[in-house]
């Protein structure tokens, strides 16, 4: 294979291992119209084995980014703290709540069930538990391996294959988009702002890490808004 086609293969393999199951299970439920079956007995497997998933998709994905002779900093990931990316990280997250609104207000007004659809996805049984140590691991380590993945390695892969900004933005969305269609479809579509934020950030300033904790962040204050 060439050199191009070397990083087709790896971007692709990266992504579906990362997320493919999630992606079929997203449609296999939206399309036969079930829900998760998943019951409270098994939530401690559940969190261990999205925990274990997640952290092996990441270290997939920097096997091959060092592979490919780059470095952390190429996906635009640091381990130096600053306290502007919590700021940035907190205004993605009002800019995205503010993109909500004026898209959920005109269309209430037409469906009036509409916000209230959107903000009780399905298939969230799994946060009912009282098994909240691990719950709480488990919403940090899912945001973290979509991020780095999903927008970090994606994106940049994408761009640099196609020198194409917008086709990386497109394709980070709609990935993260399918897999999260197991919450049902207007749920899922109302998260495309968040998406859509998050990506035109990482391609505007390559910082990946206010985008890690946007995410990590909405993920807990929706887990704390559902106790």
């Amino acid at each position: 294979m060439t050199q191009r086609q070397t990083r087709i293969f790896e971007l692709i393999l990266v992504i579906s291992i990362a997320f493919l199951p999630s992606i079929v299970y997203s449609f296999y439920l939206i399309l036969t119209g079930t829900t998760d079956p998943q019951g409270t007995e098994g939530l401690i497997p559940r969190y261990l084995n999205g925990i274990m998933h997640a952290i092996l998709s990441i270290v997939l994905m920097f096997y091959v980014i060092n592979k490919q002779d780059k470095t952390i900093s190429d996906i635009g990931l640091s381990f130096k703290f600053k306290w502007s990316d919590l700021w940035h990280a907190i205004g993605l997250i009002f800019l995205a709540g503010i993109l909500r609104v004026l898209i959920a207000g005109p269309i209430s007004a037409i469906f009036p069930d509409f916000l209230q659809i959107a903000e009780n996805p399905k298939n969230t049984g799994f946060i009912d538990t009282n098994y909240m140590p691990f719950l709480v691991l488990y919403m940090i380590f899912i945001p973290l391996q979509e991020e780095l993945i999903v927008r970090g390695f994606t994106m940049k892969s994408v761009f640099d294959l196609t020198e194409s900004k917008t086709l990386a933005v497109l394709i980070s969305v709609l990935v993260q988009f399918s897999y999260h269609l197991y919450q049902g479809l207007i749920p899922a579509l109302m998260l495309l702002p968040f998406f859509i934020v998050l990506a035109i950030y990482f391609i505007r300033y390559g910082n990946l890490k206010p985008v890690i904790l946007a995410h990590i962040l909405t993920d807990l204050i929706f887990l704390l808004y559902k106790q």
